[in-house]
């Protein structure tokens, strides 16, 4: 044949030059196919939406806010118990019932307002039961189970508002012993529980919010508990002092875990935490180079079982201290090292005053001179390489408010400093020893930091070629 037709024009193939295959090829069909294919389904179930039965949807609603209306009438004028009661279960159920309802038809928010009224039938059935009923519930004990219940919701429906009710009845329960306007005998042992399953909670939603309130409760209380016995004189100011320095490490090495797993929002978390570790070492520092003082009258000795309880607390910090290094050593922020070396050091200082004695003698010992005021020394030169470290961390991330912040506490450390005679040879070597030490165990823990941003750095050169 005179005229020859080239197939291959005619044939998809991706090999083929641009002047011989137009690109109308096979994978530019397949594409189409595929978005052919999305779409059909795409239809089909919305098709399914539009035939899902719409009244169940409305009976369950209206039913539920009957219910609601009901229970709000039997309040308002004074109904029979038994009224009561039925009126309270009928909004507990309608209440769950209808967010499971409403959830099927994808109304987010009238699912969250459904539960919360179930919470709502709830502090009507304890309240009916605690007044009507004659049972012997107090306030700490209702709000210890309102807030165990609206936790507990929280966790089975995912919910945000049962999470944050949770947290508003556990804050009012903390500020009001803190004010002192109830005590709560054994309940208060119910609040560290309870502020650990909230920040679990927090953290598995992704809420900011919710984290920044359970922290404030773990304040409240922790702040509130302490100043009961500060007056009581079940506690010293010196041990209050390492026991504020520990819970602040503690808040500031888990919210840079928590920053390390990509939550957002724990920038005030650190700053928070830094200070309140900063400000209890700084009395303990101060305790060291002046324990004569009659600030620190007493401050040596405590009830056995205050003592007992004290150290079990410093023993729980420095085990969530431990995993928090475990979980930025996974995201390589910090190294083994680091990890066991910040717990170490930071169990010092608990340890330190629980073997006071002991450790005064060693080192009378050893070195032929006494213990204070050389270690306050020391740790002010400590406490002074920390605070420079952290504004130069906050100016390299920019964050100028931090550190402007932080440049502030400098200044009630230089005066509680200003007794460190700087004549002295000897004090200006130890300050800076304590300085240099501090150094030296920050770039061992930051080993792994340091590493990565060399070899993010480093620049690369052709090994073939011409240059």
């Amino acid at each position: 044949m005179s005229n020859n037709i080239n197939i291959s024009a005619f044939i998809a193939n991706d090999n083929s030059p641009d002047h011989l295959a137009p690109r109308g090829d096979a994978a530019g069909f397949n594409a189409a196919l595929k978005e052919r294919h999305f779409a059909r389904i795409q239809n089909q179930s919305s098709a399914l939406d539009d035939n899902q039965p719409r009244g169940i949807f409305w009976i369950s609603l209206c039913l539920w806010a009957a219910f609601l209306c009901g229970l709000a009438w039997t309040f308002y004028t004074s109904q029979s118990v038994n009224t009561r009661i039925f009126a309270s279960v009928g909004v507990i159920w309608t209440g769950l019932w209808g967010r499971y309802v409403t959830l099927d038809h994808q109304n987010n928010r009238l699912a969250e307002i459904c539960l919360l009224s179930t919470l709502i039938g709830f502090v009507a059935l304890l309240t009916t039961g605690a007044v009507q009923l004659g049972y012997p519930l107090t306030l700490p004990a209702g709000l210890c189970l309102f807030a165990a219940i609206s936790l507990a919701l929280s966790w089975l429906h995912t919910s945000k508002i049962a999470l944050m009710a949770a947290i508003c009845s556990a804050l009012i329960w903390a500020g009001l012993q803190m004010d002192g306007y109830i005590t709560s005998g054994a309940y208060n042992l119910i609040i560290p529980a309870l502020w650990a399953g909230m920040v679990l909670q927090s953290v598995r939603l992704r809420s900011s919010l919710g984290i920044f309130a359970s922290t404030l409760i773990s304040y409240v209380w922790l702040i509130g508990s302490a100043a009961i016995a500060l007056s009581s004189g079940d506690l010293s100011l010196l041990y209050f002092c390492a026991g504020a320095s520990v819970i602040g490490w503690l808040h500031m090495k888990v919210a840079k875990a928590a920053e390390d797993e990509g939550i957002t929002g724990v920038s005030i978390h650190v700053l928070i935490g830094w200070i309140m570790g900063m400000c209890g070492l700084t009395g303990v520092a101060y305790y060291a180079l002046n324990p004569q003082t009659d600030l620190w009258a007493g401050s040596q000795f405590l009830l056995p079982e205050v003592r007992f309880g004290w150290a079990m607390v410093m023993i729980c910090a420095l085990g969530i201290i431990f995993f928090a290094g475990l979980i930025r050593r996974k995201n390589k922020r910090t190294s083994m090292a680091g990890v066991f070396m910040n717990t170490i050091l930071l169990a010092i200082i608990p340890a330190g005053l629980w073997f006071e004695v002991n450790l005064q003698n060693a080192f009378l010992q050893w070195t032929d001179t006494p213990l204070y005021p050389s270690l306050g020394v020391f740790l002010f030169g400590v406490i002074g390489f920390q605070i420079a470290f952290f504004v130069f961390n906050a100016i390299r991330r920019n964050q100028y408010l931090i550190a402007i912040l932080a440049m502030c506490i400098s200044l009630p450390v230089a005066k509680l400093a200003a007794t460190i005679d700087l004549s002295d040879l000897d004090t200006v070597l130890n300050w800076g020893f304590g300085f240099v030490t501090a150094l030296i165990l920050t770039l061992l823990a930051a080993e792994p930091q340091i590493n990565a941003s060399r070899k993010t750095h480093r620049p690369r050169y052709r090994t073939g070629g011409k240059i």
